[in-house]
């Protein structure tokens, strides 16, 4: 009987089957796969060589033997068979309304995150309309030329991707193809999922069932890139026999061999899965079938925070050198004590006690200890008895998911860091959880100059906003010292006394890292940037750290998915990179690359020239493309979060410094892969507006109301031109046209947006104050014009609903006090 925990080692199968239990494998299938399932005549379906001599066969393609099948379908393709058929029909026949192995229903009772095949045939969906409700994943398939689609895990679903083709669709032009390899890394739009799973097959969890570089010849390029190092879960690949050479070799590539069958394989993994899915889930339940769907969505997104000694200090990281602190930290008593979190646990008992729901925000400046007020906050939660659930999803917040956990774990408690991309989510959450009598709390944490955006959008909710200060107080002080006297980490403090001690902060003005980085005469900040930078060995280096840089100013780390079309690097090479020269700023985090700290990644942006930067930009979002479409919006993917922070105006402005020619050359090199997406035409128009250039910018914005007429587009091009008309306004005359124009188009989105409409409100409210401030010669009809306008927007804010009432109410009495000035009566 085939034991494959003795095969692969028990360290490796235990990593191997929670990988599987969570469904974050990956699987490439090959002809292997397909071995032992028929044609609808019964017949085997052809491995190796057998379907280039079927072909050569039945088109009369002379001495084939030798020749490749891709040089033989080709010439095939011009020819009719001898019973009459194209070879469009011939694949057809062969490949379609197959009788798949029964094997292939288990394999379908495990998750999977994704599937590619090599494959053209059909066994895998027949395989799962037979299994029907058995399934447990709704199986999308699509073919490499087939639009982008991303599966919906919260509907179950497991997206097929056939790399081939699909023996289907053989009849479409060029819909077949031979040699994968040759477009693995093309940019072009028509090989989307040929980039795209070049770009993750290298990077994420993978199992290979039934292909081999033998047999598969277009697979040696891919292999041969490597795969970077995943601690968590090694990468497999499982063949009916491997020599001697093949093992040394898949294990020199990063692939742990399996000498067995595709059914002994599954056979193995589904005696096994029970046992670890009841480790995983709390024994909520046993068996693979009965496993809330929910559970798993939660337990991938959701990272339980535990006590436990076993935990080890990650590769390089201090967090006294300045490195984002980690869960290692807080467990292992290295954050002292602040004060903010008393405050937030009263909060979160007062939350339970009352069994009400609600989130907590804790805000502050880079450097203020924001993070570390969370991890330290979480071991306190732990302590007293509630369960610490930190979030580290890749896309937007799994709110059903979230609601199922907590339901069956009243004492969870949810930890977002980086949370003002998962407002909205937050927002639903809890409001689902008032409606359903669940009692749900949430820790946020953001930088301050986000702290508005989530305010605004939980204004509804119950909701606490606390201070992190950078500035430490005295009892924080003291806090600090005892803590540093424990760890041995006083340096020059060391035999020093307690008064001493305490001065040398407050000669430092009491903040924590200006503190620690002069303590143990260890180099400033910048100076560590500037260092590294310099000591970068490579060309490769340096674009690693620009595009490291840029993904850590947006809050995420950069996926290694991404490093061969931004940097140049194999995923393999920029590890090796991470872990040797480029150590001391950077390291390996949630599945990506990170600086050590956000304001590394801040300060190596400074470092770096116009044109590097440029450079690094346009790369970095020419590399997330691919992964980008409708469905990785409303997903709120990583990918889409990158692409959409380096086409935002702001973000650009910030980036050159306002240099508009810079930025507008970056929207420039963009267009190709980004034409589609109207967000990408609407910041276009905006940073031309700002650049002044109207025209441009009007032209653009309409550009996006093309593509997506909403009320974001509408109310872009409304702005667009109430930027105009105070450009025209300049010269001290009403702009009438273009004021008329904008107008136009905001009431447009208003009645678009609804009940929701409190973009275009403000843009129509704060222009108008603008204008009036700027021309206040009009005459009477004028006047009269302008009243009956602001009166008929101003009362519009009452249809509005609750919540867009309370995200208006500082635009509505700033505007109110702006009429008032300008000698008008109020509303």
């Amino acid at each position: 009987m085939f034991d494959l925990k003795a095969v692969i080692g028990a360290d490796n199968f235990d990593r191997l089957m929670r990988g599987l239990a969570l469904g974050q494998y990956n699987v490439l299938l090959g002809a292997g796969a397909s071995a032992d399932s028929t044609d609808r005549f019964d017949r085997g379906l052809p491995v190796g060589n057998q379907l280039r001599d079927e072909l050569a066969a039945a088109f009369g393609i002379p001495d084939a033997g030798g020749k490749g099948l891709k040089r033989v379908y080709a010439l095939a393709s011009g020819e009719t068979s001898s019973d009459g058929r194209s070879v469009s029909d011939f694949i057809r026949d062969r490949f379609t309304s197959t009788k798949p192995a029964f094997w292939l229903d288990d394999f379908l009772r495990v998750r999977w995150n994704s599937l590619w095949t090599l494959n053209v045939d059909d066994c895998l969906e027949v395989a799962s309309a037979r299994l029907g409700a058995g399934a447990i994943q709704k199986l999308v398939s699509k073919s490499w030329s087939e639009r982008h689609y991303r599966a919906d895990q919260r509907t179950g679903e497991v997206l097929l991707v056939h790399l081939h083709g699909k023996a289907s669709r053989s009849q479409k032009k060029n819909e077949l193809i031979f040699d994968i390899s040759g477009y693995t890394n093309s940019l072009d739009e028509q090989h989307r999922w040929l980039k795209i799973f070049g770009d993750d097959f290298p990077s994420k969890p993978f199992i290979v069932l039934g292909a081999s570089m033998d047999e598969e010849i277009d697979l040696q390029d891919i292999f041969s890139e490597g795969r970077r190092a995943d601690a968590e879960h090694p990468s497999f690949i499982v063949l009916r026999s491997i020599d001697k050479f093949q093992d040394k070799e898949y294990r020199s590539l990063g692939l742990v061999p399996i000498a067995a069958t595709g059914e002994e394989f599954t056979t193995a993994v589904i005696a096994a899965l029970p046992s670890y899915l009841a480790q995983l889930t709390d024994d909520e339940v046993g068996v693979t079938e009965a496993t809330p769907d929910e559970s798993i969505r939660f337990l991938n997104q959701w990272k339980k925070l535990r006590r436990s000694e076993s935990l080890r200090t990650p590769n390089g990281h201090d967090l006294y050198l300045g490195h984002e602190p980690v869960w290692h930290d807080a467990v292992n008593s290295f954050i002292s004590r602040r004060s903010v979190i008393k405050r937030a646990i009263d909060e979160i008992h007062k939350s339970y006690k009352s069994q009400t729901s609600g989130a907590i925000l804790l805000s502050g400046e880079a450097f203020s200890g924001k993070s570390s007020v969370l991890l330290k906050l979480a071991s306190e939660l732990i302590d007293s008895g509630y369960k610490a659930w930190q979030f580290g999803g890749d896309e937007a917040l799994d709110v059903e998911a979230a609601l199922h956990w907590t339901m069956r774990d009243p004492k969870a408690v949810l930890l977002v860091d980086n949370s003002s991309d998962f407002a909205k989510d937050v927002h639903e959450l809890l409001e689902e959880a008032k409606s359903r009598k669940i009692v749900v709390q949430v820790v946020l944490v953001d930088r301050a100059r986000r702290s508005k955006h989530i305010s605004e959008i939980l204004a509804t909710e119950r909701f606490v906003e606390l201070k992190v200060h950078g500035k430490l107080s005295a009892e924080e002080v003291d806090a600090l010292i005892v803590t540093l006297d424990a760890k041995r980490r006083l340096g020059a403090l060391t035999n020093e006394s307690k008064t001493s001690r305490k001065k040398y902060f407050n000669d430092h003005g009491e903040k924590i890292f200006s503190a620690m980085a002069a303590l143990e005469d260890g180099r400033g900040f910048q100076q560590r940037v500037s260092d590294e930078l310099a000591r970068a060995s490579s060309k490769s280096a340096r674009a690693l750290l620009a595009a490291v840089s840029l993904t850590s100013r947006l809050g995420y780390p950069l996926p290694f998915e991404l490093t061969k079309t931004s940097c140049g690097l194999t995923a393999a090479d920029a590890q090796i990179l991470v872990d040797g020269e480029l150590s001391d700023l950077l390291e390996v985090r949630s599945g990506g690359i990170a600086t050590r700290h956000r304001i590394f990644g801040e300060l190596l942006i400074d470092e770096l020239s116009g044109e590097v930067r440029k450079d690094a930009v346009v790369r970095l979002a020419l590399a997330a493309a691919p992964n980008v479409s409708p469905a990785a919006i409303r997903a709120s993917t990583i990918y889409y979060r990158i692409a959409r922070g380096l086409m935002g105006a702001e973000i650009l402005g910030e980036l050159f410094r306002s240099h508009s020619e810079t930025i507008l050359e970056v929207y420039a090199d963009l267009e190709h892969a980004y034409d589609w997406n109207a967000r990408y035409w609407d910041q276009r128009a905006l940073a031309a507006a700002d650049a002044h250039r109207y025209e441009k910018a009007y032209s653009w914005a309409e550009q996006a109301v093309a593509r997506k007429r909403d009320a974001l587009s509408l109310t872009t091009t409304g702005k667009v031109l109430m930027l105009r008309a105070v450009s025209e306004a300049s010269a001290g005359e009403w702009p009438t046209d273009t004021f008329e124009k904008a107008e136009r188009y905001l009431a447009d989105a208003k009645q678009v947006e609804g009940s929701r409409a409190e973009y275009p409100i403000e843009t129509f409210l704060y222009y108008v104050a603008r204008l009036v401030r700027m021309v206040p010669d009009r005459d009477p009809a004028l006047n009269r014009q302008i009243r009956t306008l602001w009166n008929s927007w101003f009362a519009s804010i009452a249809g509005l609903e609750e919540g867009s009432k309370l995200r208006l109410d500082r635009i509505r009495r700033e505007s109110l006090r702006d009429w008032e000035t300008a000698g008008f009566d109020g509303a």
